[in-house]
């Protein structure tokens, strides 16, 4: 009962997190949940599918810091942009956003620092 309770809680976390546009809180949750139902029932039938979750959450996740960072960029936040453009490449380097994330930080350390106010 447990081990379906924790499955069932990470389901719905994973749930909760694709209406989540720009919090990625309860993507974490979820990966955080999934994690645990592996770690304490690695026999369990539904791991693969808990891992499948994970990495599927971890790609949101890299959607999510990516969308940011442009809003940042946008706004010539240049440091702000490279914080999550380096997101983006920590939450899931495989993604389809980790090459480009890649060439924004390279175009984002060739700038001059920002004049303070």
């Amino acid at each position: 009962m447990a081990a379906e309770a924790t499955f069932r809680a990470g389901l719905a976390y994973r749930k909760e997190a694709q209406t989540a546009d720009r919090d990625q809180t309860t993507a974490g949750q979820a990966i955080a949940k999934f994690t645990d139902f592996m770690a304490l029932y690695p026999n369990d039938p539904r791991v693969p599918d808990a891992q499948k979750y994970i990495a599927l959450l971890r790609g949101e996740q890299a959607r999510g810091n990516f969308v940011i960072a442009q809003f940042y960029e946008k706004r010539k936040k240049w440091e702000g942009a490279r914080i999550y453009y380096n997101e983006v490449l920590l939450q899931d380097p495989n993604s389809p956003y980790a090459t480009e994330a890649r060439q924004r930080i390279d175009e984002l350390k060739q700038r001059p620092p920002a004049a303070g106010k």
